[in-house]
């Protein structure tokens, strides 16, 4: 190989290694510029909680009604408020019956009380329902066990969409007959007949 042709692949050597050293310098400052010029943004701790339904009533759990000594003609008023605490607002509460029991034979006493409830805005007593309606109207407590048992039957009243907190009064007016059928064991006297209320909201 002669001298000239040595020297120039030294020269194209030399050109091709600066070249190659300011493309490598030239990524590093890239790559510095780069993180110098970035940002983030982020959404943290995303979670998701159930909502709630929550049904009490002012008599906690209670009965409402514990008569003895009843004849025929006899009557009276149980106003009974029920407050939906849960905090879904698109929920139902409704009522029913539950538990009927009567030991009169042919049930002759349990068909012999009837009820009336009355429902609507406002609180308890009954006088301060406000915007009232009458879902129940004089219906014997089998009856209601024969329609309105939780939780095949039908609810008495729907009270829909209420909002966390709000209150709604229920006034139960029972009544005994004035004419009590004989059921062909000493009358009636001494049976009994029960039943729950029982509101549920889903």
């Amino acid at each position: 190989m002669s001298r000239q042709s040595a020297k120039q692949i030294r020269s194209r050597l030399l050109r091709a290694g600066t070249v190659l050293g300011l493309l490598v310098s030239g990524g590093v400052v890239w790559q510095s510029s780069r993180a110098a010029f970035t940002d983030t943004t982020t959404n943290p701790g995303n979670t998701w909680v159930a909502g709630s339904v929550t049904v009490t009533d002012n008599l906690n759990g209670s009965a409402a009604f514990n008569l003895t000594r009843l004849g025929p003609g006899d009557s009276g008023d149980q106003c009974i408020l029920v407050t939906y605490s849960g905090t879904m607002t698109n929920a139902t509460v409704k009522f029913y019956v539950n538990n009927f029991s009567d030991n009169s034979t042919g049930g002759a006493w349990g068909s012999a009380i009837k009820l009336t409830v009355t429902t609507g805005g406002g609180a308890c007593p009954a006088g301060s329902i406000t915007g009232s309606s009458t879902p129940v109207n004089d219906k014997s407590l089998s009856f209601l066990n024969t329609t309105n048992d939780y939780p095949a039957g039908a609810s008495m009243y729907d009270w829909t969409n209420p909002a966390t907190n709000a209150t709604r009064p229920y006034n139960i007016h029972y009544e005994v007959l004035s004419t009590l059928t004989d059921d062909g064991d000493d009358g009636i006297q001494g049976k009994t007949a029960s039943i729950d209320l029982l509101w549920e909201a889903s």
